[in-house]
């Protein structure tokens, strides 16, 4: 059994100040704007991940884990309508990906987020079990 006195650092956010100068320093560099749009939705922070997202999906509109994190931050920040449409694009986004492994699970994931979004219900019952 792990000892509870054990900092877990992956328990909390990272330090969000050098996330932000990361950006600062490369702003065309999307890995830098997708780590911090994942450290403020892991803070709670919504609204800011959903700010950074938005910049970043506007300079990279066909980054699908940016989408992914757009459509998260979306609906954690209570847009509905924004969050279903970025998950929508993942699904759509997830057809030309090279690697299928990974395409079906983004697959899977945007699509039961956009069913949750919209009918409260993640229902991919058929998709992953066929229907048992």
């Amino acid at each position: 059994m792990a000892d509870p006195r054990v900092d877990r650092s992956d328990r909390s956010p990272p330090d969000l100040e050098p996330l932000r100068r990361d950006v600062e320093r490369q702003p065309g560099e999307v890995e830098a704007r997708r780590r911090l749009g994942w450290a403020l939705i892991g803070a709670g922070q919504f609204e800011e991940s959903l700010s950074i997202f938005r910049r970043a999906r506007a300079d990279f509109p066909q980054d699908v884990d940016v989408l992914y994190g757009l459509g998260l931050a979306a609906k954690r920040a209570g847009e509905a309508d924004e969050a279903d449409a970025a998950f929508l694009a993942v699904a759509k986004l997830t057809e030309g990906m090279p690697d299928p492994g990974r395409a079906e699970i983004l697959h899977r994931l945007a699509t039961g987020h956009h069913n949750q979004v919209r009918t409260g219900n993640w229902g991919l019952k058929d998709e992953v079990w066929g229907g048992v």
